[in-house]
């Protein structure tokens, strides 16, 4: 092996191992804030709160 194709291979890998840190990373922070989120709107949708005030008055302008 030529010494260029070693650095190359040790950029390689170290981007590699940057990546898949980056995305345990997000990983581990998506399943921290589905743990910690309120799920309760997420499963019965009368009980999030009432949004359509704005698409009720828009269709009244019409």
């Amino acid at each position: 092996m030529w010494p260029e194709e070693v650095c190359c291979n040790r950029i390689l890998k170290a981007l590699l191992a940057l990546y898949l840190l980056v995305f345990l990373f997000a990983f581990l922070a998506f399943l921290y804030v589905n743990s910690t989120a309120d799920c309760g709107q997420c499963i019965n949708p009368k009980a999030a709160p009432k949004r359509p005030q704005l698409i009720q008055s828009h269709i009244t302008i019409q």
